[in-house]
């Protein structure tokens, strides 16, 4: 109905829902849906399920996910309708950036101007962060994160470290714990972005 590949990897116990969610906008989909293809041929979480969409967007006109319009674009329509369908304990939205686009991801000031928090370089020219504001208190998400890739190649191992990370991982506090030993000071400071967020948002709904 929603017309995306959608791929269920279930274990045989209870545990956790896992969403990735990739080609959010633009034409990334044609960097994140071959990273996340990759978890399709490997085994399924040790708990619960996890739900790949290699690409929600195939080559449309680019909206940001900051904006209020980008949730009643198509491709808006189509993550929110997931996300009430899956009601996933761990969100994650993989993405891919230009270069040029580096500077303001990672800017500490964006959180001032536009109210959500930076992006955190761990190496290899890969950013990781806290996922959209409004997601995660709309849809009171546990735990929601954002990668970044670069579109011209770059990061996509250390992003599938990530990404098998929190599928192995039995919970969000496990996640966490797994998360912060690989990136200590990135991870920290998603805590406390998550912590906030609700603040953060609490004027701002989606339409």
């Amino acid at each position: 109905m929603l017309n995306v590949e959608i791929y269920e990897l279930t274990s045989s116990l209870e545990g956790p829902v896992r969403l990735y969610v990739g080609g959010l906008h633009g034409r990334e989909g044609r960097v994140t849906a071959p990273i996340l293809k990759t978890l399709l041929s490997e085994p399924p979480p040790p708990t619960g399920k996890l739900i790949v969409v290699p690409a929600i967007c195939s080559g449309k006109k680019h909206v940001s996910t900051l904006s209020d319009a980008y949730y009643r674009s198509e491709e808006g329509i189509k993550l929110l309708s997931l996300l009430r369908a899956y009601s996933p304990h761990i969100y994650v939205e993989l993405h891919c950036y230009r270069a040029s686009a580096y500077k303001l991801l990672t800017d500490p000031m964006i959180r001032a101007r536009r109210g959500v928090p930076p992006l955190l370089d761990t190496g290899n020219g890969l950013l990781i962060g806290a996922a959209p504001p409004k997601l995660h208190a709309r849809f009171n998400i546990p735990l929601s994160i954002v990668i970044e890739v670069p579109c011209r190649g770059g990061g996509v191992n250390e992003a599938l470290r990530i990404l098998r990370i929190i599928r192995d991982s039995n919970g969000v506090n496990e996640v966490l714990q797994r998360l912060k030993e690989a990136y200590p000071e990135q991870t920290s400071r998603i805590e406390r972005y998550l912590k906030t967020i609700n603040t953060l948002t609490s004027s701002t709904r989606i339409v």
